[in-house]
């Protein structure tokens, strides 16, 4: 009779163990679908953000250029039909950057005082 009983004990301990094994298990999964589950929207919130920023930045690039046309426009009194605001278009050659003076010669060279008592003294001491 205690031979059973102890029998009994053992594969008690055994099935108990056996559950605690298989709760622990079920638990570290289900963890695991949790951490799996938070990566996965952090990542679309990820590539959501970037979407969206890449489409602030493309149309604060199409205002701009946009802008930039309508300044053309405004300055030059000329309209290109042609292109559309998206394209990136320079006027440097319709409108210079910076208006340069026209080249003057520079002023003549006049010998100061100094300058010419010092070439009589160099032309007396070669004679």
């Amino acid at each position: 009779s205690s031979l059973q009983e102890v029998e009994s004990e053992i594969h008690k301990a055994k099935h108990q163990k056996l559950m605690e094994e298989n709760a622990r298990r079920e638990a570290a999964r289900q963890e695991e679908a949790r951490r799996k589950e938070r990566e996965e929207r952090a990542k679309a919130a990820a590539v959501e953000e970037a979407r969206r920023r890449r489409q602030l930045e493309q149309l604060a690039q199409q205002q701009q250029q946009q802008a930039h046309t309508a300044d053309v426009t405004r300055i030059t009194g000329l309209t290109f039909p042609s292109l559309r605001p998206s394209v990136d278009f320079h006027v440097s050659f319709l409108v210079p950057a910076t208006v340069r003076p026209p080249l003057t010669p520079p002023p003549p060279c006049r010998p100061s005082p100094l300058s010419a008592r010092s070439a009589l003294v160099a032309a007396v001491a070669v004679t």
